[in-house]
This record gives structure tokens, C-alpha cells and sequence, in this order.
């Protein structure tokens, strides 16, 4: 596990090992270990610490320069109180000048949506029913279900965490 730490200090780690022990938290962002496995021992897995375990993401480099968050979650004990934005800054910060850009995809929830546009995130396109086309199981989150959104912009040619504006953001108005 390499640690970094943040300005706040919160304690950042990439993990290196022993991924699966992140699995009960990276399972409320996606609902299957199997969908998990698909990404995450090729992906970049960041854990955020203050005091214990609050947040992780899962990066994975899908060429061309371009990077997806295939998975952010935080404890939801701890939802709503800034450590995805957080995190989200310091993914951007880490690749920063390596790579261009980082995309992701998500259920059109006006909440998630709200929270990835703070974040700096634009939507690109939306791919209809992409969830009961790819998925065995339902996946209804705020009565909302089938469509995926894209989204990307997140540009990363010269951009800092000062660049997404992220310390403006309050934990009342981050909604991950």
C-alpha cells in the first residue's frame, strides 16, 4: 500500500494488495462481486482514511489517455460530508499530466449527477436502456433505472485540485 496524504489531513493510499478487502464497501457501488471483479485488479484502487476507512475509488486506464472511475463509494455512515469529492480531486490530481482525461458512468439520478458535476464532470451522452440490456438484475436507485449516462470532461491536461474547485465545496453540498 503506497500512502499519500492530503492537505486535510486525511490519509490517501493506493492499494496494491489484497484488494478483496475493500469488497463490503465497494459493493455499494456496484451491487455484484462478480461486476467488481471485472475491474478490479487491473484498475488503481484509492482508499481514503480520517481516522478509519470512509471512501474508495477504482480507476482503470482504458487507453488513448483516458481514464474511467469504474467505482466510487463511501461508508454511508459518512455519506455526504465531502470524502468522495475529496477523493475524487486527488484521483485528479495523482494522474494529472499523465493522462487527458478521466470519464465514468452513471445512473441518471439528479443526486449522483448533481455531486459528478461539482466534482467538474460534464454529461456527454446518454445510452438508453443500458442497464436492463446488460444487467441480469434490476437496478433501480431513487426510482430511477435502464438509462446510463456518460459522462467525461474531466480534463486533466494541466488541471490541479485547485482546477475543480474542490475546497469551495461544503459537506452539505456533496451528495456521495
Amino acid at each position: 500500500m503506497l500512502m499519500m496524504h492530503d492537505m486535510n489531513n486525511l490519509t490517501i493510499c493506493i492499494v496494491t494488495e489484497n484488494k478483496k478487502d475493500f469488497l463490503a464497501l465497494l459493493l455499494l457501488g456496484d451491487e455484484l462481486e462478480s461486476d467488481i471483479d471485472k475491474y478490479l485488479e487491473r484498475g488503481d484502487l484509492f482508499a481514503l482514511y480520517d481516522g478509519d476507512l470512509k471512501s474508495v475509488c477504482v480507476v482503470t486506464d482504458e487507453g488513448g489517455g483516458v481514464l474511467e472511475i469504474q467505482n466510487i463509494a463511501t461508508d454511508t455512515r459518512y455519506q455526504r460530508q465531502g470524502y468522495a469529492a475529496r477523493l475524487v480531486g486527488h484521483v485528479a490530481d495523482h494522474y494529472a499530466g499523465r493522462y487527458d482525461k478521466i470519464i465514468l458512468g452513471t445512473g441518471d439520478v439528479p443526486g449522483v449527477l448533481s455531486f459528478y458535476e461539482k466534482c467538474g464532470f460534464i454529461k456527454t451522452h446518454i445510452i438508453a436502456d443500458f442497464f436492463t440490456t446488460h444487467f441480469d438484475y434490476p437496478i433501480i436507485e431513487h426510482d430511477t433505472h435502464d438509462d446510463l449516462l456518460n459522462m467525461g470532461g474531466l480534463n486533466l491536461s494541466g488541471l490541479s485540485l485547485s482546477g475543480l474547485n474542490l475546497s469551495s465545496l461544503s459537506a452539505s453540498s456533496v451528495n456521495s
